[in-house]
């Protein structure tokens, strides 16, 4: 359910205009997207957001990582529920910008990580896909600081 209306996509670790940097990757999203887990876990949180834009947020949790999504409305799971890869766990919400999008964080023992490097071979592919055709210079304007967009080689 990718779109690239506004801008597509912003990278791991880019220079935001506010001058911080990136802490997931957003994917610009169609407005009646769903929201499927991309790993097993167990949800270790559900939360409102408290900034703007965030809608609500899940934190699915496994051996030493935590996956948080963001930008998410009709929550389909609560704090303690097992998930599987490819569950549906939520919609996308419509931001203040006008657009829909998935904030995907990731985390191991608590510190951020790029989340390319770390997904299997079909999500790498698709990301892939989604960086070609992607215009964040109006979120943006320096490249991310782990290049993950470029994508050469998978991680």
């Amino acid at each position: 359910d990718y779109s690239t209306k506004y801008w597509g996509m912003v990278p791991f670790c880019a220079k935001l205009r506010n001058g911080s940097n990136h802490s997931g990757l957003d994917f610009e999203l169609k407005p009646d997207s769903k929201i499927y887990s991309s790993t097993d876990g167990i949800v270790s949180h559900t939360q409102i957001g408290k900034e703007e834009g965030s809608g609500e947020i899940i934190a699915i949790s496994g051996d030493g990582f935590s996956l948080d999504y963001s930008g998410l409305k009709n929550l389909r799971v609560k704090k303690g529920d097992k998930v599987k890869k490819g569950d549906y766990i939520a919609d996308v919400v419509r931001i203040p910008h006008g657009e829909h999008h998935l904030h995907l964080g990731f985390s191991i023992n608590g510190k951020q990580e790029c989340p390319l490097k770390y997904m299997d071979e079909e999500f790498y592919n698709a990301t892939k896909e989604m960086f070609a055709v992607a215009d964040y210079g109006s979120q943006t304007s320096a490249k991310c600081l782990c290049e993950c967009e470029s994508l050469t080689v998978p991680y």
